[in-house]
């Protein structure tokens, strides 16, 4: 039979990426989920003065509170036309932003 030989130093380090793998999950509620996928359903035809309802569906993971909720201003803080940088920059109607 034989015996096997562990450092005492490689037992430390296997406990601790053992204890790492088991609290992941717990730390990280989102760990191993897959991202969100949100579409929206809107009216194929539209029509002037009447509402139109969009709804979104999510078919993914969840959408975490919080996550999602930082909004920047990039450029641009008045409407008009104006090739420049920073907030003295003017965009008239954007659009596809993301």
């Amino acid at each position: 039979m034989a015996i096997i030989s562990i450092r005492p130093g490689l037992v430390s380090l296997l406990r601790s990426c053992l204890l790492i793998l088991c609290l992941l999950p717990v730390l990280n509620p989102g760990f191993g989920q897959s991202a969100p996928s949100i579409s929206y359903t809107t009216p194929q035809v539209l029509a002037r003065n009447v509402a139109v309802t969009i709804s979104p569906t999510n078919s993914g993971g969840a959408v975490t509170s919080g996550t999602y909720r930082n909004v920047s201003i990039l450029a641009g803080t008045t409407q008009g036309f104006q090739d420049a940088t920073g907030a003295t920059a003017r965009f008239n109607r954007p659009a596809g932003m993301t």
